[in-house]
């Protein structure tokens, strides 16, 4: 396996990855290899690991030859998505506003909007082209595409609507990834599809 230039270990939570990551990098820093060991997800499995600290975006240094660093997904996709494409898909309302406004880029896409050049915002873009969102409530939007709040509604969501037993007038409220409160409709009774989805 050492032969491979990139190996991804992965599985379900609490099964080793950790483990056999951090043994697979150690045994590779041990053959004489440069490696990069990185964690993604939960933080704390790689660090315990290599007794370092906790790991941080910047690749850090565990052993010589052996560097380690934690990426945060949806973050990295962020500021991917806005250094390329200028309109994130993905990630927190307030941090993509804050990305925009940081590099001058809502101003930018104020302009593009006003010139009428068509703009492609998908799901997080498309929520910044809003007055705001309910996932940050002290955070304004862009205003341009409506006067209102946009709301969040998964894809989940609309298809579960269609499903009986299931009452979408009647919502309720959960919490999702501890950041924002999101309605969702409640079961009522044995779920299943009695039409057709198409």
């Amino acid at each position: 396996m050492l032969d491979k230039r990139l190996v991804i270990v992965s599985g379900k939570g609490g099964v080793g990855k950790s483990a056999v990551a951090a043994g697979l990098a150690l045994l590779g820093q041990r053959n004489g290899l440069r490696v990069l060991a990185v964690e993604m997800g939960s933080p704390g499995g790689l660090s315990t690991h290599f007794s370092t600290g906790p790991l941080e975006f910047k690749p850090r240094e565990v052993r010589p030859g052996l560097h380690a660093m934690h990426i945060v997904r949806s973050e990295a996709l962020l500021e991917y998505l806005s250094l390329q494409l200028r309109l994130p898909g993905v990630g927190r309302f307030s941090a993509g506003i804050e990305t925009l406004r940081r590099h001058g880029l809502d101003e930018a896409v104020r302009e593009v909007h006003e010139r009428g050049t068509p703009l492609l915002a998908v799901c997080l873009g498309m929520q910044m082209l809003g007055a705001g969102s309910d996932e940050s409530p002290d955070t304004a939007g862009l205003d341009i595409v409506s006067d209102g709040e946009q709301t969040r509604q998964h894809f989940v969501t609309t298809f579960i609507e269609g499903l009986d037993g299931v009452d979408a007038e009647n919502r309720a409220t959960v919490q999702i990834r501890k950041r924002y409160d999101a309605s969702v409709p409640r079961v009522v009774g044995d779920v299943y599809r009695g039409d057709s989805v198409f």
